[in-house]
Formats: structure tokens, C-alpha cells, sequence
């Protein structure tokens, strides 16, 4: 089973570098229902996959809403650390906008209230 991982993970390095090279592959692709590779890495808590895609400079776009939704710490940790490298002055930084805890809160009661049945109130 380790064999296989290491197989794997190794030709998705080499075909992530080729599309980083070559423009041949669109590495930003996504499936019919809308998860790029780095949702499904999330999804699937696949911590190398996450580390590898950022690597390669995939676009993140909401995967830090999405681990967080996941509750998946790791993968947050490695997206926020990410965010630290691509920040550009002037923009809103992600920390600042996290360290909210009500917006952290807003957001969660929100993903979890449209996924709660009817008789469950969630009253702020």
C-alpha cells in the first residue's frame, strides 16, 4: 500500500510539473460538481497532496473556508502559512480577517444551520 502512495504521489509530481512547464495541463481544472484537486485533497485529508498542489502554485481560492469547514487543522495551517507567501501589500490579509473569531463563528453557523434539519434552532 506505501508502494503505491509513493507511485502515485511521484507520477502526480512529475505530471504537475510537466503542466507547470509545459501549459499542457490545466492543474486549476475542475470535476462536473466544481471541487478542484486541492478540494479533493482536503476531502480526502491528504495532507502531501495539499502541500503539493500549493507547491505548485494551484489556485486556493475558498480551500481555507473549505478545510475549515472540514475541520481538517492541518490543511488550514498549511493554507494560512501559504497565504504568508503570496500576501501583497495592500490586500486584506487572511489572518487579520481570521482572527475574528465572529466571523469564523457567522461562517460555520451558517454551513451548519443550511445542513441542520428544521427543528434544530440555531438562535444568535
Amino acid at each position: 500500500m506505501i508502494i503505491k502512495k509513493i507511485k502515485l504521489n511521484l507520477y502526480l509530481y512529475r505530471m504537475l510539473q510537466k503542466a507547470r512547464d509545459t501549459g499542457y495541463i490545466d492543474s486549476n481544472c475542475v470535476d462536473p460538481l466544481g471541487r478542484s484537486g486541492l478540494l479533493m485533497a482536503i476531502d480526502n485529508e491528504n495532507l502531501e497532496m495539499v502541500e503539493l498542489l500549493i507547491e505548485y502554485r494551484v489556485e486556493t481560492k475558498d480551500a481555507l473556508l473549505h478545510a475549515i469547514s472540514e475541520e481538517y487543522v492541518e490543511a488550514v495551517e498549511v493554507l494560512l502559512d501559504h497565504e504568508e507567501t503570496v500576501h501583497r501589500e495592500g490586500e486584506p490579509h487572511v489572518r487579520k480577517i481570521l482572527s475574528s473569531s465572529l466571523i469564523v463563528f457567522i461562517y460555520l453557523h451558517s454551513h451548519c444551520a443550511s445542513l441542520a434539519p428544521s427543528f434544530i434552532s440555531f438562535d444568535i
